[in-house]
C-alpha cells in the first residue's frame, strides 16, 4: 500500500565514512577522529516555508537518526515527533556537494515520529527503512514500520 511522499506502510561528518574515499577536496584529508564542517551546510536552508508545527531542529535534536545511503553517497535523515516537530519530511546530505536536500514534502502519512536511531538503509530495495517510534502529539508508541522508496524521491 502506498501512501504520500513515497512512503510504503509495511507492518557533521567524521572521518571514515565510505563517502570519504571516493571525494575530492578537504575530506580526502580528513585524518582519523577530526570533525569537517562543511561552509553553510545548514538543513534550516531546505525545510518547507511554512514549515509544519514544532520546531524544525527537531528534525535531528530530538531523538531522531539517520542512516548512509551508500549508492549515493549521502546521509538520510527523518525525524520529528512527540512534542518536537510535526513534519515528516526525508532529507539528504549529499557529502560530495557538502549540501542538504529535501527529498519529500511534508504529508500526511506517515505520522512524524522520534526515531531513536533505528533508521537503515536497505542497499537492495534503495530504500530507507524506519520501524516504529514516538508519534507525534500525543508521544504514544507507533508500532508500524515504514519504507520509504529511494529512487521515487
Amino acid at each position: 500500500m502506498m501512501h504520500a511522499a513515497g512512503w510504503a506502510k509495511r507492518v557533521g561528518v567524521v572521518a571514515g565514512l565510505a563517502a570519504a574515499s571516493v571525494l575530492a577536496g578537504p575530506v580526502d584529508d580528513l585524518q582519523p577522529g577530526q570533525w569537517y564542517e562543511f561552509p553553510a551546510s545548514q538543513l534550516r536552508g531546505v525545510v518547507p516555508n511554512p514549515a509544519p508545527d514544532g520546531d524544525p531542529r527537531d528534525i535531528i535534536d530530538a531523538y531522531s537518526g539517520g542512516t548512509f545511503d551508500t549508492q549515493r553517497n549521502r546521509l538520510l535523515v527523518w525525524g520529528g515527533g512527540h512534542a518536537g516537530y510535526a513534519g515528516n519530511e526525508v532529507y539528504a546530505f549529499d557529502v560530495a556537494a557538502g549540501r542538504w536536500n529535501r527529498l519529500s514534502n511534508p504529508s500526511s502519512a506517515p505520522l512524524a515520529v522520534h526515531t531513536y536511531d533505528h533508521l537503515e538503509y536497505l542497499p537492495t530495495q534503495d530504500a530507507l527503512f524506519g520501524p516504529g517510534g514516538s508519534q507525534w502529539g500525543s508521544g504514544s508508541a507507533v508500532a508500524d514500520t515504514w519504507i520509504f522508496d529511494l529512487p521515487s524521491a
